[in-house]
């Protein structure tokens, strides 16, 4: 019965009792250089593959959160209105990314304050908002929740953009792609 040749091993003293070869060449424990290569390679693909996206969501929530920030406080505006029995306004500024609401309590606020939001800043970070009722610039609710005018705001985030409308009638608001 013809037996294998074995390789002959040997404790190497460096090796910490681990065995070698023949040739002497010490065991490594670890990766090679060409394994590191490839897997970076592949967390770069996934990453390039992953930022746009990553990106896209990101304005997809901003343009959500600054459009349903708006509809809140120009429905809470018109339930203060017509609850208080007493005229409540949202100004928004000439060509800017601001709004003030007055007299309106917001968000567990005991007393009404006048609130001056800025849609640029974190965490909305608007970049165009174009707002028309009726030729203006703000909306009044009379005693009875009633819209001065009905009217539109676009509101966008790089390249998405949402509209909020106001019902000239009864002062709903909604918010559409």
């Amino acid at each position: 019965m013809k037996t294998r040749p074995s390789i002959r091993t040997r404790q190497h003293p460096q090796a910490g009792g681990r065995t070698t070869p023949r040739f002497g060449h010490a065991l490594r424990d670890g990766f090679s250089v060409l394994e590191l290569v490839v897997v970076l390679a592949i967390i770069g693909v996934v990453a390039a593959v992953a930022a746009p996206r990553w990106t896209s969501s990101q304005q997809n929530y901003r343009v959500d959160l600054a459009a349903r920030r708006i509809a809140a406080d120009i429905d809470a505006a018109r339930v203060a209105a017509r609850t208080e029995s007493r005229t409540k306004s949202i100004a928004f500024s000439e060509g800017g990314l601001r709004y003030k609401i007055t007299g309106v309590r917001l968000a567990r606020r005991t007393v009404a304050v006048e609130t001056d939001v800025d849609l640029a800043a974190e965490p909305h970070r608007v970049t165009d908002l174009a707002v028309d009722f009726g030729g203006t610039q703000a909306i009044t609710f009379d005693a009875f929740g009633r819209p001065s005018a009905g009217g539109t705001i676009k509101v966008a985030v790089g390249g998405l953009v949402r509209y909020i409308t106001v019902s000239p009638e009864t002062g709903r608001v909604a918010v559409t792609r």
